[in-house]
């Protein structure tokens, strides 16, 4: 009986050692591996990182701010990338890279659209209820080829409540909350979505680039191309390119009186704090 017990018990033993032998060369021969093998993090990363904002809207190209970091020390982009960064930590991280600072002027996002339901539909979509997919059949159901869509894709995107479908149907901003990662920028289909500076005092609200004639007969808020805003304008601030008004911010005074001429109400006032 006891010879019996001793076999079974031996039977269940050395397997045991066995097995724990080879997970401890195992653990060994992986920890040895990954010290050798490992890729050493360079300290800049984490330095750099806990300077970006931290929003992770993936404005910027990257994956969010953890990989813009290591995208950035790797020389793979630029600081001003990151639209959101003041212009104090962006040349703190450019003295921790050695790069020269690439501040600029503080922008913001504007919808480039002032149609919305005074402008004709080609057809009735009927599809899943996104500006994405709606653009997919015929190039969206707007007559107008830069028309809003009004479908809110921009809206939905946002993580920060700064743009909203207003009652007209266009897509509207909101600059005082606007924090000008790009997002809705980068998923327009219609590319409507645009940057002015902060500081600018109008915003043209059309992009339809065909003849006036052409304009009337799809929306009735579009550019018709009258120049009456270049012809108002004191300080040469706007002129016509490809029948639309293009400001010079740097030379618009804010009188509006390009404002209070505009025919179709194409040229908007803008809060600016």
């Amino acid at each position: 009986m006891y010879n019996f017990l001793a076999i079974d018990i031996m039977q269940v033993v050395f397997p045991t050692v066995v097995l724990v032998t080879i997970a401890v060369v195992f653990a060994v021969l992986l920890a040895y591996l990954g010290k050798v093998l490992s890729v050493e993090r360079d300290a800049k990363i984490d330095e750099v990182r806990a300077l970006l904002p931290g929003s992770n809207c993936g404005g910027c190209g990257s994956a969010g701010c953890d990989n813009f970091a290591e995208t950035l020390v790797a020389g793979g982009t630029v600081v001003s990338a990151c639209t959101q960064m003041n212009n104090d930590n962006l040349a703190k991280i450019a003295e921790i890279l050695g790069v020269t600072a690439e501040g600029g002027v503080p922008t913001v996002a504007v919808v480039r659209c002032n149609g919305g339901n005074a402008c004709k539909d080609k057809y009735t979509y009927l599809g899943y209820g996104n500006c994405i997919a709606n653009e997919l059949v015929s190039g969206g159901s707007k007559s107008c080829a830069w028309g809003c869509i009004g479908m809110a894709t921009c809206s939905k995107l946002c993580n920060y409540g700064a743009i909203n479908v207003n009652g007209d149907g266009v897509s509207v901003v909101d600059p005082k909350k606007c924090v000008n990662c790009g997002l809705c920028i980068s998923q327009c289909p219609k590319s409507i979505i645009t940057r002015i500076p902060a500081s600018a005092k109008i915003v043209v609200a059309c992009m339809n680039q065909d003849k006036g004639k052409d304009v009337m007969s799809i929306c009735a808020h579009g550019c018709i191309a009258c120049t009456l805003c270049v012809k108002a304008c004191e300080f040469d601030a706007i002129k016509m390119v490809n029948n639309l008004p293009v400001v010079d911010h740097d030379k618009c005074t804010g009188c509006f009186k390009c404002v209070e001429k505009c025919p179709k109400n194409v040229i908007h006032k803008r809060e600016v704090e």
